[in-house]
C-alpha cells in the first residue's frame, strides 16, 4: 500500500537532505580561492606557481536536484577542470556532466565575448571532469564513459569522468573526504537527536585529526548555522509534505490515485521543490511532471 511507504519516504527525504550539509561546506570550502589551488595541486599532480592564474566559473544554479554541489574553474587558461561531489551514486551522473561541461563552456566563452560563429577555431581549455564520490556503495570502476553507458561504446559522442574516492595524503580532497565521514559518522551515533551540539562535535573531531582545521576555525559559527538550519528545513519540509501527502491520499480515495498524485505534484512544482523530491512523494514520472509543470505554466500558475 502507498500509505505505508509514507514513513520511509519521509526519512530517505530527512537523510538526503541532512547530506545537503556536505554540499554547502563543499561550496562554501572551494569559494576561497586557496583552496580552489589546492584542490587544483591535487588533482594535477603539480606543483601550482606563485600566482596561478586560476579562474572559477562555477555556475551557481540548481541542477538536476535542489542544491548545486558543482565547481568549475580554469587554470592558466588551458585546463577546464569541473568537479562534483557526490554521496548519492547514480549513472547518470555522467549525462550531468555533460550538460554541466556545455553550460561551462558557455560562460567561459561569454565572459570573452567569445562567439561560436567566429571563422576559426576557438581555443578552448581542456577539460578535466571529476566525481569525489563520498557514499558508501562500492563501485569497482575509476571512471565513467557517456558512450559505453547509454550506447554500449557505439557513439560518435563521449565524454570520460574521473571517479575519485579519496585523496593523498591529507591534500585538500582527503581532507574533504574525511569531513563528509566524519559527518556520517556522528550522524549514525546521534541518529535524529541533531542540532548545534552535534555540529560542534564534528568540528571538534575535524580538528583532532587535522581536517579543514583552518576553514573550520575561520567559520565555525557559520558551518554550524548551516548544519542546524539544514536540519531545521527538513524538519519543516517533513512535516509539510507528509501532511499534503496524506490529504493528497484522502482525495485520492474518492478521485482517483491518479488525481491524487498529481496533486501533491502540482502543490510541489507550485513550491519549487526538487524533481527527485516530487516524483517520490507524487510516484510519478519525470515525463509525466513535467507535462504537468508546463500545464501550470501555460495557465499563469507557475
Amino acid at each position: 500500500m502507498i500509505e505505508e511507504q509514507i514513513p520511509r519516504k519521509i526519512a530517505e527525504t530527512g537523510l538526503k537532505m541532512k547530506r545537503k550539509v556536505k554540499d554547502s561546506v563543499f561550496t562554501k570550502l572551494f569559494a576561497e580561492q586557496g583552496y580552489v589551488t589546492e584542490l587544483y595541486e591535487a588533482l594535477s599532480g603539480k606543483s601550482a606557481k606563485k600566482n596561478p592564474e586560476i579562474e572559477v566559473i562555477t555556475l551557481e544554479t540548481v541542477l538536476m536536484n535542489g542544491y548545486y554541489n558543482d565547481l568549475g574553474f580554469v587554470a592558466d587558461d588551458r585546463f577546464m577542470y569541473l568537479v562534483e561531489a557526490q554521496s548519492d551514486w547514480s549513472p547518470n551522473i555522467v549525462l550531468r556532466v555533460l550538460f554541466y561541461y556545455v553550460r561551462t563552456c558557455e560562460e567561459y566563452l561569454s565572459r570573452r565575448k567569445i562567439s561560436v560563429h567566429e571563422s576559426k577555431v576557438i581555443n578552448l581549455p581542456k577539460p578535466e571532469l571529476y566525481i569525489i564520490y563520498t557514499g558508501s556503495e562500492h563501485l569497482g570502476i575509476e571512471q565513467l564513459s557517456f558512450a559505453e553507458t547509454y550506447f554500449s561504446g557505439n557513439s560518435p559522442i563521449d565524454l570520460r569522468v574521473k571517479i575519485i574516492r579519496d585523496g593523498c595524503g591529507n591534500d585538500i580532497i582527503h581532507q574533504y573526504v574525511r569531513f563528509t565521514q566524519i559527518c556520517a559518522e556522528v550522524r549514525q551515533e546521534y541518529g535524529a537527536s541533531w542540532g548545534g551540539n552535534q555540529a560542534k562535535e564534528i568540528i571538534q573531531r575535524c580538528k583532532q585529526e587535522n581536517i579543514l582545521v583552518r576553514f573550520l576555525e575561520q567559520r565555525e559559527k557559520e558551518v554550524i548555522g548551516m548544519m542546524t538550519t539544514d536540519v531545521e528545513y527538513v524538519n519543516w519540509m517533513n512535516s509539510k509534505w507528509k501532511e499534503n501527502y496524506q490529504q493528497g491520499m484522502e482525495q485520492g480515495r474518492e478521485q482517483g490515485i491518479q488525481l491524487k498524485q498529481e496533486r501533491v505534484a502540482k502543490e510541489m512544482l507550485a513550491d519549487h521543490m526538487p524533481m527527485d523530491l516530487i516524483m517520490k512523494y507524487s510516484e510519478l514520472s519525470e515525463e509525466r511532471i513535467l507535462e504537468l509543470k508546463k500545464d501550470l505554466e501555460q495557465a499563469g500558475e507557475l
